[in-house]
């Protein structure tokens, strides 16, 4: 079963996401990081045998410090040394159109949606990560 992490400043959404998320058997192990500093130290880390990789990773673009963009731009270089392909899924407050659009530009990015975290957003994730899984195996 997969691993998700969420990257967000919002503590809030941290409880609100998580309490979600344990209603769908699909997630064995949900993690959130308040700060995509960290989570960058841990996907570093989880290579080097540290931690378990994540399987799908929720993130925020609009954070203090090191913005959901830089995460992106550093996961995007990051990903090549990975043992597998971890989609990114936003999940954020902006509601400029642009910002939709610039996540097309990140390959790792395979979806935007508005917060909060819903059922049918759940639902779009797990959908997109499993057919993504079946077509990587044709």
């Amino acid at each position: 079963m997969p691993q998700v992490i969420l990257i967000d400043d919002d503590l809030e959404h941290h409880s609100f996401a998580e309490s979600l998320m344990k209603t769908y058997d699909f997630f064995d192990d949900f993690k959130c990081y308040n700060d995509s500093k960290a989570a960058i130290i841990d996907l570093v880390d989880a290579h080097y045998g540290e931690h378990r990789l994540p399987d799908i990773i929720l993130l925020e673009v609009n954070m203090p410090d090191l913005h959901g963009w830089d995460f992106l731009e550093m996961f995007e270089n990051l990903k090549t040394l990975l043992a597998k392909d971890i989609p990114v899924f936003i999940l954020s407050s902006s509601i400029d159109p642009e910002d939709k659009i610039k996540s097309e530009h990140f390959s790792v990015v395979k979806g935007f949606y508005q917060k909060p975290l819903t059922a049918a957003v759940v639902e779009s994730v797990v959908s997109e990560t499993r057919r993504a899984n079946f077509l990587k195996r044709l």
